[in-house]
């Protein structure tokens, strides 16, 4: 039996993750469980180090811009989906 919630997870990982796809942004596809948080993927890599310090911002952030624009166009997927029969 699915849960209202475990669908939920489903359908919005299963949203994250094609958005990631098409976007080139390679993440890590989280696991199902109880909890306060509900993760549904891990961004890879986005860290990049620099020659003198241990992160290079100029090279971080726009990694970081595309992972935000993942999640907007996972949103809009989600919105544009009808609601399932469950809820």
């Amino acid at each position: 039996m699915v849960t209202l919630r475990a669908g939920a997870w489903r359908e919005w990982r299963d949203a994250v993750l094609a958005a990631a796809s098409a976007a080139g942004l390679g993440v890590v596809p989280g696991k199902f469980r109880s909890g306060t948080w509900m993760t549904v993927a891990a961004l890879e890599g986005y860290r990049q180090a620099g020659e003198r310090r241990p992160v290079d911002l100029d090279k971080t952030v726009p990694t970081l811009r595309k992972a935000e624009q993942v999640q907007a166009a996972a949103l809009a997927r989600l919105s544009a989906t009808p609601a399932s029969a469950a809820t």
